[in-house]
């Protein structure tokens, strides 16, 4: 109902959206080594 997902949801950076997604800008991230380590915090 109102469009919320059931399921746990998460976007890289832990980027916010206020009223649906987050913008693409606070979600990127810069991949700049062989190796990159990112968090997302399942909701």
């Amino acid at each position: 109902m109102f469009g919320i997902p059931a399921e746990s949801y998460g976007f890289s950076n832990d980027a916010r959206g206020t009223f649906g997604p987050p913008e693409y800008e606070d979600a990127a991230f810069k991949i700049d080594s062989p190796t990159k380590e990112i968090t997302i915090t399942v909701q």
